[in-house]
This record gives structure tokens, sequence and C-alpha cells, in this order.
């Protein structure tokens, strides 16, 4: 089994998703760390996916995420973190659904806001935050088999109780 997080930069995947492994006994995983490895690989330059996405653009970014899905796809027994774009592309929603149980970690737009306040992310040079929220919303649910409404004060370690105590609820059938 694989759990994969998918959500909105700065919604906690990476942060509930190890919180998620160790209370689930699965491996962890990051699709950027994934991405960057291949990255490396293909250009023998170190870039995390800001410098990526700043100096290759965006479409560079989600055919490495493509790559990064391909890998993760004939793996079993993780907790996957993904980029807050990944869903961008259909073929990458099939990917994610094959890969595992695809949880949307839904964050409120004014923490989100809060989060992102004076990130200078490339993403955000051309729409502002409630824009790209509105773009990619409707994506992450229809990506779903299950959405998780983190409450704003919500720990990573409650969250990542909940949502296993859900899948494991559903797998058993209750």
């Amino acid at each position: 089994m694989n759990i994969v997080l998918i959500g909105f930069k700065s919604c906690g995947k990476s942060t509930v998703g190890r919180a998620l492994a160790v209370q689930s006994g699965l491996e962890f995983t990051d699709t950027d760390t994934v991405l960057e490895d291949i990255f490396f690989r293909r250009f023998d330059l170190r870039y995390d996916c800001r410098r990526i996405y700043e100096e290759k653009g965006a479409e560079c970014m989600r055919v490495l995420e493509a790559e990064s899905l391909e890998l993760l796809a004939g793996k079993d027994g993780y907790v996957i973190a993904t980029g807050g774009g990944i869903i961008l592309r259909p073929e990458n929603i099939l990917l994610l659904q094959k890969i595992g149980i695809c949880v949307f970690l839904d964050v409120p737009l004014q923490v989100l806001e809060k989060r992102l306040a004076g990130n200078d992310s490339p993403l955000f040079a051309q729409k502002s935050v409630t824009e790209v929220y509105a773009q990619r919303i409707p994506l992450y649910k229809n990506a779903a088999n299950m959405r998780y409404e983190a409450a704003p004060k919500e720990k990573p370690r409650q969250i990542a109780k909940k949502i296993y105590e859900e899948i494991i609820g559903k797998k058993n059938g209750q």
C-alpha cells in the first residue's frame, strides 16, 4: 500500500507525510527529492525544485514530476508527498491514482496565504496565491480518493493519525 499526499504549496504535505510514515510504519519519500535526483543524473547539476523551475521553466518541472511518478509507480510501502503542481498534467493524475491512495490535504486559503506571505516563489510572479489556488482546487479534488480538511491549529501528528485511521477504516470496510 502507498499513501500519496497532494495539495497546495505549503499545505504541509511533507511534514504530515513524515508523521504519517511514522504512524503507518511506511517509508517516506517526496517527489521533489526524486525529481531533483533525476535532474542531477540528467544534467549533472545539483538544483533544488525552485531553481529548476526558475532556470528551466514550468514545462521542464512538469516533465520531471511525471518521471518521478513513473519511478514511484513500481514501489510499495510508501507515504509520498508531492509537489503542489503535480496535478496540472492529466497523465500525472492517472499515475497518482495508480500509485496508491491519493489524499488531498486541504488547508484553508487564509492559512496558505499567511504561510506564503513574503514568499517570492516564481509560481506567484504572474498570479496571486488566490488565483493559483482557485485554479488548482478542482484538480486536487478530482485526483483524490480522499480529502482531509485540516483545521488551522491542527498539528501534523494529529492530521497524520486521523488520515491513517480513515484509510485503515475504509480498508477494513468501516
